[in-house]
C-alpha cells in the first residue's frame, strides 16, 4: 500500500493531478488495500480523487489494454496512469502505442511490480520495484519457524518498495487552447 501512496505522490510532484489508477479485482483484500492508499494520497494532498479515473481489472494483457483505451476515450483523459502489476503494463504500453501516443510527452506512466526488463523498454519505465525475492526469503523463514514448532502467531510483515525513476514519467503535457 506504502508503494501506490508513494508514486500518486511522486506523479503529484510532477504536477498531475489526472492520474489513472489500474488495478486488481475489487473483491481482492490485495487490490482493496491499494485502493484505499490511491485515494488516501489525494485526500491527504487535498485535491479530488476522480473515480472514473480507477479502472478494475483481471490482470491480465487484454485486461490492460481495454483499461487504457477506455481511459483515453474519456473527455478528459488522463495525464498519467498507474499500472499495479507486471502482467498488466504490457497491454496499457500497447495501447498507448497503438494510438501513436508519446511517453511522457503526452502520458507519464508508472508501473508497480518486479520486472527488469522494464528498463530496456524505450522510454524506460519508471517503476515501484516490489521486493519479491525477499517477500520469498520472509515467507520462507516464516514457513520454518512454523514447522520448527515456534509460535509465530499472526504477523504483517511490510517491506520497502524502490521508486526506480526512469524516462516514463516528466511533467503532465499542456492543455491544447481551442
Amino acid at each position: 500500500t506504502k508503494s501506490v501512496y508513494r508514486a500518486v505522490n511522486y506523479l503529484m510532484g510532477l504536477g498531475h493531478r489526472r492520474i489513472a489508477f489500474i488495478l486488481g479485482m475489487l473483491d481482492s483484500l490485495y487490490s482493496i488495500e491499494r485502493l484505499a492508499a490511491y485515494r488516501k494520497a489525494f485526500a491527504d494532498s487535498g485535491t479530488e480523487c476522480d473515480e472514473a479515473l480507477i479502472k478494475e481489472s483481471d490482470f491480465s494483457k487484454n485486461a490492460g489494454f481495454g483499461c487504457m483505451g477506455e481511459l483515453l476515450d474519456m473527455d478528459d483523459p488522463p495525464t498519467a496512469v498507474i499500472c499495479m502489476s507486471d502482467s498488466l503494463t504490457p497491454g496499457a504500453l500497447h495501447q498507448i502505442h497503438r494510438r501513436k501516443l508519446q511517453i511522457p510527452e503526452d502520458i507519464s506512466i508508472l508501473a508497480i511490480g518486479c520486472s527488469d526488463m522494464y528498463e530496456l523498454l524505450n522510454p524506460p519505465l519508471t517503476t515501484i520495484r516490489t521486493p519479491v525475492s525477499d517477500i520469498g526469503k520472509t515467507a520462507a523463514d516464516q514457513l520454518i519457524k512454523i514447522i520448527q514448532g515456534e509460535d509465530t502467531g499472526e504477523k504483517h510483515i511490510i517491506l520497502d518498495a524502490d521508486l526506480i525513476i526512469r524516462e516514463s514519467t516528466g511533467v503532465p503535457p499542456r492543455k491544447k487552447s481551442s
